[in-house]
């Protein structure tokens, strides 16, 4: 109970007694003080500040260690508190007339005592987020400097799934540092709003309080601010790095469908240039059904094909992308392959076509001349005069002539305009 409350409001405050505990750089100074005829507990003295955190994890556990065993101390003293309380009971017993005041002088003297190790046992609280917070500093700090040196150091990558792992590592990187600092920044909120509800609980609140609580919060506010600097500028530094080897794995995704689907089109284009027409109507009619399943086939990688000039196109339209040219250079390339496919598959349609009619033609004129050879051996049996026989034999030669003339014809023509592109 304060002076203002007592009713002997003129009354001069004097120090009764005090006593001092000590643990390492700690140190408290209780008061008793009287007022009139009322007597109280104060904390005359604390250091260092109850709202004192410290500027380092190393700092804040030696003050939480010293804190510690401060608290033990003073509770040690709690006998000698309780036994004042009981005199001020046997002071009311004997002076009825003022039991009134001695027995709220003893439960004020109860109620500061509890107040003080509250107090003391709010900042052992205080001092244990402040731990929490800085080791969670330390934890963001490693995590920057091992993002740092992961960034520093030479990458050499020998394959695609290199790089994929690579860019894995980017990321990790990327998540760990978001992590450590969203820990950072609920602990520092966590450690700021303990600070100011500490200063403001009760009647605990004085200028000393305001003025350690204002020293701490600067203390959070400038580490947290340094770090937050540092893993923003880092997390720039990182997205820009896997901006660039994302470019890169898209060219070297690019370039392997690129020698793939190029691989394919020149083994097609060998096959073309070197497979006959056939040999017969059947070699011919089988080759036909190929290069129709060909013709479908070489749909799907004309598919993939507008695929990877679309890709090229995008890539190309990337800023600062190097490789251009290469790429350019690959995906005209991949064109003229396209190309010269295309038009050895429409020429290689028209010859097994022409083929195909020679063919037909030829056995046409097969059957005509296995029947005219058949027709022969019967003139010769039937043992005509040299003038009917003369006749028959002109009108066979006619009729081979006729019969031969279009598959001679076709012929002709197929091997010379095969002749013509070779």
């Amino acid at each position: 109970m304060s002076c203002k409350e007592s009713p002997h409001v003129g009354a001069s405050t004097t120090t009764v007694s005090s006593v001092a505990v000590h643990a390492g750089d700690s140190k408290i100074v209780i008061a008793v003080v009287k007022c009139g005829k009322w007597v109280r507990l104060q904390l005359a003295e604390s250091q260092p500040n109850l709202l004192e955190i410290g500027s380092s994890q190393d700092e804040t556990k030696k003050l939480l260690h010293d804190h510690e065993l401060l608290l033990a101390k003073l509770k040690a003293l709690e006998d000698r508190v309780w036994e004042l309380l009981r005199e001020a009971d046997r002071t009311a017993e004997a002076n009825k007339a003022q039991s009134q005041v001695y027995d709220a002088m003893a439960q004020t003297l109860g109620e500061a005592w509890a107040t003080l190790v509250s107090m003391l046992e709010r900042r052992r609280e205080l001092l244990g987020l402040t731990s929490e917070f800085f080791q969670s500093a330390l934890e963001f700090a490693i995590k920057i400097d091992q993002a740092e040196a992961f960034l520093q150091n030479p990458h050499e990558f020998e394959s695609t799934e290199a790089l994929q792992s690579l860019l894995l590592l980017h990321d990790r990187h990327a998540k760990e540092l978001l992590e450590r600092s969203l820990d950072l920044l609920n602990k520092s909120q966590q450690l700021t709003d303990f600070i100011e509800k500490f200063k403001c609980e009760g009647s605990t609140m004085n200028s000393e309080l305001i003025q350690g609580a204002q020293s701490s919060c600067l203390k959070i506010d400038s580490l947290l601010e340094l770090l937050q600097d540092r893993g923003r500028q880092l997390d720039k530094y990182l997205q820009q790095q896997r901006q660039e080897l994302s470019q890169v794995l898209q060219l070297c995704l690019w370039d392997q469908q690129e020698n793939q689907v190029s691989s394919w089109f020149q083994k097609a284009i060998r096959d073309l240039q070197e497979q006959s027409l056939g040999a017969s109507l059947s070699d011919n009619r089988e080759l036909i059904c190929k290069h129709e399943d060909l013709i479908v086939k070489a749909k799907e990688w004309d598919s993939a094909v507008e695929k990877l000039k679309s890709q090229a196109l995008g890539i190309l339209l990337s800023k600062d992308l190097a490789g251009k040219e290469h790429l350019q250079l690959s995906n005209q390339k991949l064109n003229r392959l396209q190309e010269e496919f295309g038009r050895l598959m429409v020429e290689r349609k028209a010859w097994l076509s022409m083929a195909n009619d020679f063919f037909t033609s030829a056995n046409k004129s097969f059957d005509v001349l296995g029947k005219v050879e058949a027709y022969l051996k019967l003139l010769k049996s039937e043992g005509l005069s040299l003038p009917v026989l003369a006749a028959k034999h002109e009108e066979l030669h006619r009729e081979i002539k006729d019969s031969t003339a279009t598959a001679l014809q076709k012929g002709r023509t197929l091997i010379s305009q095969v002749d013509s592109c070779r």
